[in-house]
């Protein structure tokens, strides 16, 4: 795992910007030094990466110099490219584990004078390269891309599969107007597959349950799959930019897969912090058609409407959050606004704003993790009357329990 770590490190860090400004494509010598490491041939990566550190003198490749010569055992020569990656300045971290290997190159070349009971070595750093961030999770169970909960993240992950199992269960309490509290149960199950950093495919096959509790309870049960696509790039040093296209089908039947057929568009941004602090902006446009898959709409009592979480309104979304990676734990937090628009559109205390905070953590199993998140609605419930629109309408309270699945990168 140290060495894959090192590797995916190594090709990120060597990666260039994708600005406005016409940057130089990575070194081949790079990726060849790269190949030849992970395979154990020391000696060629050596000269791959110096051949690469001669035609553009990243900082970085310092770091990589010094651990090819560390494997070959040269320890000065590692010393030597370790104290120079030094004088760049790194950030904290690898500041830290560059010294870490200076001083057990150090501790290797002193003579080891005979003792009775000698003491054990000291602990190697982990091999980790330059600029590597803290452990992050890299999806979220709702989609299994990249993201927090509802607000999604611009940050690329590693090219393979990822999937999620979700859970959300929800309690809305009677409001001010009498309606009955509502129970309900969302499960679904997400696949993805990146086929590169820039470039990831999502599906996600969920199913709604939503019950009034109370007398002139209704209920609604609409099967909710989501299909997604997703696109970015590097603008900046931490700064990542991409769009998302999603298309969803909800319907109470497979026939009606396609009566009630809505389209998202999305901008992402994401900022990425050294101190393991992320945050992430999400601005766009939804052609919400889905109020088509139920017939009849217009004659749902209130309690009906209130459970099938549907509407005949497009939507202007607009969601911020933030993530912060401590060791093998993140912490997320996120508010989301979903704003009704149109001729007929409710006031805007009555568009679904949220707030939700929760974490992810990292099970014993490889690529495994679990996520729990708390989600709260803080808008006021809009009117359910007809001839008020069918508009959705979230749970004052709910829970959402995830189990999620990366492929390790290799």
């Amino acid at each position: 795992m140290a060495r894959a770590a090192f590797l995916v490190a190594v090709v990120v860090l060597l990666a260039p910007l994708a600005s406005g400004q016409e940057a130089p494509a990575p070194p081949a010598a790079a990726e060849a030094g790269r190949v030849a490491y992970d395979q154990g041939r020391y000696a060629e990566a050596l000269a791959d990466f110096q051949a690469a550190y001669a035609a553009d003198p990243k900082p970085n490749l310092l770091y990589a110099i010094g651990q090819a010569y560390r494997k070959l055992g040269d320890c000065p020569r590692a010393i030597e490219a370790y104290e120079q990656f030094l004088q760049s300045e790194p950030a904290p971290d690898p500041a830290r584990l560059a010294r870490g290997h200076i001083e057990a190159c150090r501790i290797a070349a002193r003579p080891v004078e005979p003792q009775p009971s000698p003491p054990p070595p000291p602990l190697a750093a982990p091999e980790v390269p330059a600029g590597e961030a803290p452990r992050r999770l890299e999806t979220t169970a709702s989609t299994a891309l990249p993201g927090l909960g509802r607000v999604a993240a611009a940050t690329p992950r590693h090219p393979g599969w990822a999937a999620d199992l979700t859970a959300d269960g929800a309690y809305a309490h009677p409001d001010a107007d009498g309606d009955g509290g509502r129970a309900r149960l969302l499960a679904g199950a997400a696949l993805s597959f990146t086929a590169a950093p820039s470039l990831a495919v999502g599906v996600e096959l969920a199913g709604r349950y939503e019950r009034t509790v109370t007398d002139g309870g209704g209920d609604g049960v609409i099967g909710e799959p989501r299909l997604r696509i997703r696109s970015g790039f590097e603008a900046a040093n931490g700064v990542h930019l991409a769009g998302q296209l999603t298309g969803w089908f909800p319907a109470e039947r497979p026939a009606d897969l396609f009566d009630g057929a809505s389209l998202e568009a999305l901008l992402l941004a994401s900022l990425v912090t050294e101190g393991g602090v992320s945050l992430h902006a999400n601005g766009g446009y939804r052609l919400d058609r889905s109020a088509g898959s139920v017939e009849m709409a217009e004659w749902l009592s209130p309690a009906e409407r209130a459970a099938v979480g549907l509407s005949e309104l497009p939507a202007v979304f607009a969601g911020v959050g933030a993530d912060v990676g401590l060791a093998n734990v993140t912490l997320v937090a996120e508010g989301t606004w979903e704003i009704l628009v149109g001729e007929r559109a409710p006031d805007l205390a009555s568009s679904p704003l949220c707030v939700a905070a929760g974490l992810r953590t990292e099970l014993g199993a490889a690529g495994l993790w679990i996520e729990a998140l708390l989600r709260v609605r803080v808008s006021r419930e809009p009117p359910l009357e007809p001839p008020a629109p069918l508009v959705p309408v979230e749970p004052r309270i709910g829970l959402v329990v995830g189990l999620g699945w990366s492929a390790p990168s290799r």
